[in-house]
């Protein structure tokens, strides 16, 4: 798939996985350490198309034949 805008093959598909953290309450009124865990958040995960050589990052949606399309340009 080439870049719309500088013509590249080059694009990658990325996303941001969702964390939560977690923190219980002591019995000296102090809180523990930060605990991280991955908070089931499939549906809201963020994902884009970006081309490795101008940047340019993409929505993207999977047609009907399992082909990706490029949507928007994400801002």
């Amino acid at each position: 798939m080439k870049c719309p805008n500088c013509g590249k093959e080059e694009m990658v598909r990325r996303w941001q996985p969702q964390f939560e953290y977690e923190q219980k309450v002591l019995k000296s009124g102090k809180l523990s350490k930060r605990k991280r865990f991955v908070a089931d958040v499939t549906y809201a995960v963020p994902e884009w198309i970006q081309c490795l050589e101008c940047g340019t990052e993409w929505d993207y949606v999977i047609n009907d034949n399992g082909k990706i399309e490029l949507c928007d340009e994400r801002i």
